[in-house]
């Protein structure tokens, strides 16, 4: 004998533990971040490149004549690439 079908939904209802009233049910609140965003962070993204070992020894090399950080040196070459296409400079 097979058992009878139960509706899950139905069941909830009649024990009064599905409310129907959308508006009474809880709102679900995004996940939190498991880590806080740094405020150096905040409404920035990501833009990230794969270069060769020479190019980023270069890099390296630019930080200490400088005295700039990689971030600094970026900022300025997006810049100047921004500048060089008549874009305003907003890195």
């Amino acid at each position: 004998m097979s058992k009878p079908k139960t509706n899950l939904a139905e069941l909830l209802q009649n024990t009064g533990h599905l409310e129907s009233d959308p508006e009474l049910k809880p709102e679900v609140s995004p996940p939190q971040r498991k880590t806080p965003i740094a405020a150096s962070r905040q409404g920035k993204s990501v833009m990230q490149a794969h270069f060769s070992k020479e190019a980023h020894d270069q890099m390296r090399m630019l930080c200490i004549e400088t005295g700039k950080s990689i971030q600094e040196l970026l900022v300025d070459a997006v810049n100047a690439l921004f500048t060089l296409h008549n874009k305003n400079p907003i890195a």
